[in-house]
């Protein structure tokens, strides 16, 4: 993962956290979505 990726997701949970409350893995799957990045939840979660 990029490093500007990463620091763009951070910044984006922090400030949508503070704005509404959403969850993190609904945050991350709006992100992914957003950009085309194919996320298989069966790895992404604990």
């Amino acid at each position: 993962m990029p490093e500007s990726f990463a620091k763009m997701l951070v910044h984006n949970v922090y400030t949508t956290k503070h704005r509404k409350r959403i969850s993190f893995q609904d945050e991350f799957r709006a992100l992914c979505q957003r950009h085309r990045i194919a996320l298989d939840e069966r790895y992404a979660w604990d």
